[in-house]
């Protein structure tokens, strides 16, 4: 296993700190609709404040801009919510202002103006505009603390290119320990939702060796039921993959003998109309599960100690489609209620227990959507390598 080296004390007291964020929320108009992401990352910023740094300057991107200053895409909403939180926890103002007008602020809390605006965040192409991307970073910070889990599959500025000392912050360690977990331990449920198999191919056969049930459901499960099981699925997501991608899926499931649940009754849209119906018809859409599978899952989560969710069952999203989604919320809700562990991973997935249920009825829920998948595929990950092979990293 892959280790990293913390911050210390010393690294931080009296430097002037760079957190790295991922504050790359849900905004409507000028409020910010879900701060969880930004409540998430407090543990490292009440560790950051309390080893006595000279000054923190918060940084995130938000968007694709594609290194243009546009309106829209400003991080001003954030920052009225951060403001109100510094200031009821550590009584300090904080300061909001582009990145490059750091160096004439004298405030002690900074959150950066979106750092995407600049063009050297998300590419390395133009030399010049990089060197003074960097240039930012040196002249006006110390040290660096990456708290971005959602950023580590992608190569970014503000983390590999900043010319600073950099450390993983105390959620990205959470992060990292949560995603490891699911690679080292078995687990007893594994449910898997979502639109495509051709997007989670690899998913399917890494986590398939590690649970002992997998649940597959939503768009996911239609071409297990066409290949699998020789069924109907008529409109139903089929997307790209071939039957033997699944067949190749199936054979790992099988050797590993992971018992596979996939759905029995659904939602289904058939002539403009949504029914319940055990069988898709030809000319049918399955767009949720029914209430049998409702039951079935319900049945074989009660038995479990462990549980993994990713992936919604139905277009949660619309009126009238959204009943299976609500009833895996509620069900897995129930396990941390009787000390039991549900932990919950993407970006579908996090809109599904904030549109239904909390945050904190689970053990754990990841900030990270494509990182955490790519992670647990055994894909590579630029942020995570760079933060292993800093000088003063660790590998067991």
């Amino acid at each position: 296993m892959n280790t990293m080296v913390s911050a210390s004390r010393a690294d931080i007291e009296g430097k002037r700190v760079f957190l790295r964020v991922d504050f790359n929320v849900p905004v409507s108009g000028s409020k910010v609709l879900d701060d969880f992401k930004i409540t998430s990352v407090m543990s490292t910023i009440r560790y950051i404040h309390s080893a006595d740094p000279k000054r923190i300057v918060i940084g995130s991107h938000f968007g694709r801009p594609n290194g243009k200053h546009v309106e829209e895409l400003s991080l001003k909403p954030v920052y009225d919510v951060l403001k109100k939180i510094v200031l009821d926890e550590f009584g300090a103002e904080l300061f909001f202002c582009e990145m490059s007008d750091l160096s004439g602020v004298g405030h002690t809390w900074v959150l950066l103006e979106n750092l995407r605006f600049y063009e050297a965040e998300e590419s390395s192409g133009d030399e010049a505009a990089c060197a003074e991307y960097r240039r930012l970073f040196t002249n006006s910070m110390d040290v660096a603390i990456i708290d971005s889990f959602g950023c580590l599959h992608r190569e970014c500025g503000s983390i590999q290119r900043t010319g600073l000392r950099s450390f993983p912050g105390v959620f990205m360690q959470k992060e990292l320990e949560f995603a490891e977990s699911l690679l080292q331990r078995d687990v007893d449920v594994m449910i898997l939702g979502g639109k495509k198999v051709s997007d989670k191919s690899k998913l399917l056969m890494s986590l398939g060796r590690r649970a002992k049930c997998l649940i597959i459901l939503g768009g996911l499960s239609y071409p297990f039921l066409k290949y699998r099981l020789h069924k109907e699925v008529g409109n139903s997501i089929v997307d790209d993959v071939s039957e033997s991608t699944i067949q190749m899926i199936c054979d790992v499931l099988d050797s590993n003998q992971t018992e596979v649940i996939l759905p029995i009754d659904f939602v289904v849209v058939d002539k403009g109309k949504a029914q319940i119906m055990n069988e898709i018809p030809s000319s049918g859409c399955g767009l949720d599960i029914g209430p049998a599978t409702i039951r079935l899952v319900q049945e074989r989560v009660s038995m479990a100690e462990s549980v993994f969710w990713n992936g919604p069952p139905g277009v949660f999203e619309q009126h009238g489609l959204s009943d299976g989604t609500r009833a895996l919320v509620g069900i897995l809700e129930s396990m941390k209620t009787n000390g039991k562990r549900c932990l919950c991973g993407g970006g579908e997935t996090s809109a599904a227990i904030r549109m239904f249920g909390k945050y904190e009825s689970f053990t754990h829920v990841s900030t990270g959507g494509g990182v955490l998948m790519k992670f647990l595929s055994g894909e590579d990950l630029p942020g995570l390598e760079f933060l292993m092979h800093q000088p003063y990293a660790l590998n067991i």
